[in-house]
């Protein structure tokens, strides 16, 4: 597909096979609508373009996130990190989530599907660990059951995985640093 006078050349392939022949998506359908897939630039007519439908019933990440917050002029300052968990539907609809293992948490967690306005199914769990810190191949286990009357479960894991490509997640090092004015006395004269 070209569109010339589109200035934006970047377009998402999305794949459905309607499993039960309704004309919607929804459960039992497979499809990749959604898992935010990257775009692709077109700049002219395309061949060749072969897409490959999931196979997993459901999809879960773990993302680590470290925070740090700094009192008036510096006087305080305290850190940690949180651990956030997300499961989204794939081939299947999830209906119930447990985080069965994995360090730094308390487990067994039913994890709700906070998240029914999103668009798709979510399942998404925030665990502040403050002073624990998470390690790259820290795995979790969670426990998945899904609407079909088959009363299927699984137990899929999720990773930790490094930060921009290394084997390290970010920590109090990785911060941007002097973020105050330089000048106090220019500051105040504005308010």
């Amino acid at each position: 597909m070209y569109v010339p006078t589109d200035t934006n050349n970047d377009y998402i392939f999305f794949e459905i096979l309607d499993q039960n022949n309704d004309g919607l998506i929804d459960a039992g359908d497979v499809s990749n609508t959604g898992n935010n897939s990257s775009g692709i630039p077109i700049s002219g007519p395309l061949t060749g373009q072969n897409l490959t439908l999931a196979t997993a019933n459901s999809a879960a990440t773990v993302a680590t996130q470290y925070y740090q917050t700094t009192g008036q002029a510096g006087s305080t300052s305290s850190g940690g990190y949180n651990l956030n968990f997300d499961l989204r539907e794939g081939n299947k609809l999830p209906v119930a989530v447990t985080l069965l293992s994995g360090p730094n948490v308390i487990n067994p967690v039913d994890i709700g599907n906070y998240c029914p306005g999103c668009g798709s199914v979510q399942f998404q769990y925030h665990v502040p660990l403050n002073v624990d810190t998470p390690a790259v191949g820290d795995t979790y286990s969670l426990e998945v059951t899904y609407s079909d009357a088959s009363s299927d479960t699984e137990t899929l894991t999720a990773a930790v995985t490094g930060w921009n490509g290394t084997s390290y997640v970010v920590a109090p090092n990785d911060l941007a640093t002097n973020l105050s004015p330089n000048d106090q006395t220019s500051l105040q004269n504005k308010l």
